[in-house]
């Protein structure tokens, strides 16, 4: 038969020790309380008073719970800490209704607190729930456009990204794809247009949209001047790998045949070069 160390008996016995701890801690309270009152005028009885101070002591929990105070739980590891438990209950009993109503007031703003933090992470998980399904019925509705594209139907791909819009005309993805449609349709002007709408709806830099929209330009005679701001900007939203891509591109991209002797197109380019090296 084994014999249990001290802290082992102590650890055995943990809970009840601290719910006697609190117990006694708020009669002992009370009691003090009944004493003074009783010196000045007349007061409920001892018992009466021993029992609200037991009821302020157990409402100790509650108040280090709020403060976030892990007092009780330190208590297994460091028996001392009872001292200062044994501290917190005799002034909560003591001054009960105080303590009562400080406490009661507490909880009752934590519990507002807590249910419109669970409102507003159940709207959060709807508007969650509510984008994934979008996302989910936008990847279904691109999934024809899609393969349309690869299989160079771009009339038809064209009319099913029509249909997309028809029904999501926020649909900023198939705006781009509409615009990569219409310029291989001989359409630029649209493209541009569709591509523009793109990155207006996407709100966000998009490297490769970005480049389009300055070869869709290109190929209706825009100025340099005003195609150069889409470069930079689609510089300044690059990878590394893509700037190296771009700067390629720059020098073999047959849309962008008609700029490419623009002084402010070469010198574009070198600037792109010379930060890239």
């Amino acid at each position: 038969m084994t014999t249990l160390s001290a802290f082992e008996w102590f650890a055995e016995l943990w809970w009840w020790i601290v719910f006697a701890t609190i117990l006694l801690s708020g009669v002992g309270g009370g009691i003090a309380r009944f004493i003074q009152w009783r010196a000045k005028t007349e007061e409920p009885g001892w018992i009466a008073s021993a029992v609200v101070g037991v009821a302020a002591a157990f409402l100790v929990p509650m108040f280090l719970n709020s403060i976030s105070s892990a007092l009780i739980a330190q208590t297994r590891e460091h028996p001392e800490k009872l001292f200062v438990l044994i501290g917190f209950c005799v002034a909560a009993a003591y001054f009960a209704q105080q303590f009562i109503d400080s406490v009661g007031r507490r909880a009752l703003r934590i519990s507002r607190e807590a249910k419109a933090i669970a409102k507003t992470a159940a709207r959060t998980a709807r508007s969650a729930t509510d984008h994934a399904h979008r996302a989910n019925n936008r990847a279904v509705a691109m999934w024809k456009v899609m393969q349309l594209v690869d299989n160079n139907q771009y009339a038809d791909a064209l009319a099913a990204a029509d249909r997309v819009l028809a029904t999501d005309p926020d649909h900023a993805g198939c705006q781009a794809w509409r615009a990569y449609c219409l310029k291989r349709l001989h359409r630029p002007a649209e493209a541009v247009g569709a591509i523009d709408r793109a990155l207006a709806l996407e709100g966000t830099e998009v490297f490769s949209w970005l480049f389009n929209a300055a070869c869709y330009r290109a190929l209706v005679d825009t100025p340099f001047i005003q195609i150069k701001p889409l470069l930079l900007r689609a510089w300044h939203c690059a990878t590394s790998s893509q700037r190296d891509w771009l700067i390629a591109a720059l020098a073999s991209e047959n849309d962008l045949e008609r700029v490419r002797n623009d002084p402010e197109f070469s010198a574009l380019v070198s600037t792109f070069e010379r930060k890239a090296s």
